[in-house]
């Protein structure tokens, strides 16, 4: 392996070291809440759009959960904002993730997958149907909510185009997106009119039956690929 690609292989794993320690950290836990984020958001202002795409792709980036703040913005603005910025924030997350990957780790990876080893052919094996199926491949892992943080900082060590990982990524989190901002946006109309029943609503089992149709969605693209 080229010592170039030592150095980046390093430097890619103290970054990912270093992001999974800080998430770890009980008070960085103790400051990223709802409530706080919320409230950084109300003293954004007319910025607060723009802070919470910079912020939620921020989370992305060091593989903090991202589901906090696709709620935290489902309860702060409108239905479809929120899953728009929601979608912004993911997409460019998952973009500087995947350059990170693809900068550091794939010189690595490509000189550590030319050894010759049963193992590693296997591997190959894999590794050239994930990226000749790039598109389909990514949008699949992501109805199936694989990981995001795992996803993002895999594919770009693989030979995948940044095309089909953007546009796969897209794909596979629109489903998942609109669910959960839904959802928080249904239980937040429920709090503000302090009305139970609320959460008995025709938008509440909109938002129920939706979660559930996007669990079975990685079974019907399965089913569609092989017919």
């Amino acid at each position: 392996m080229p010592k170039k690609a030592k150095i980046k292989l390093l430097l890619f794993g103290l970054f990912l070291v270093t992001a999974i320690t800080l998430v770890l950290t009980p008070d960085v836990r103790n400051v990223l809440t709802h409530e706080n984020i919320k409230e950084f958001l109300d003293e954004s202002g007319s910025t607060a759009p723009l802070v919470y795409v910079l912020g939620y792709a921020l989370f992305i980036v060091l593989t903090l959960p991202g589901t906090l703040v696709t709620v935290a913005g489902a309860t702060f603005f409108p239905l479809f904002e929120a899953f728009a910025l929601v979608l912004a924030g993911a997409m460019l997350g998952s973009s500087l993730s995947f350059g990170i990957g693809r900068l550091l780790g794939r010189e690595a990876i490509e000189s550590f997958l030319g050894k010759d080893s049963p193992w590693i052919a296997g591997l190959s094996v894999w590794i050239e149907r994930f990226e000749k199926n790039g598109l389909m491949s990514v949008a699949y892992l992501r109805i199936a909510y694989v990981p995001f943080s795992i996803l993002n900082y895999l594919a770009p060590l693989t030979g995948i185009k940044f095309r089909d990982f953007f546009l796969g990524t897209l794909i596979g989190i629109l489903p998942g997106s609109f669910v959960f901002v839904f959802l928080g946006n249904t239980l937040t109309e429920a709090w503000v009119k302090s009305d139970p029943t609320a959460l008995f609503s025709w938008k509440s089992v909109i938002a129920l039956a939706l979660f559930g149709l996007s669990l079975l969605l990685p079974k019907i693209l399965k089913k569609l690929s092989k017919s």
